[in-house]
């Protein structure tokens, strides 16, 4: 099965440039949180993925 997750943090799961690595290992989210950390599914252990991939 093809990996369905279209990001991670923001980023492509293929993406693995300096700036996407920094934002996944400091769970950051680039979509419009009132605070600068991902809080999607549990603040201490971040989901990290707001898109998934459809057909």
């Amino acid at each position: 099965m093809k990996n369905p997750l279209a990001e991670v943090f923001g980023f492509p799961t293929y993406n693995t440039s300096e700036q996407a690595n920094r934002y996944r290992k400091q769970c950051l989210c680039p979509f419009h949180n009132k605070v600068p950390n991902c809080t999607k599914d549990k603040a201490s252990a971040p989901l990290g993925v707001c898109s998934m991939m459809h057909e």
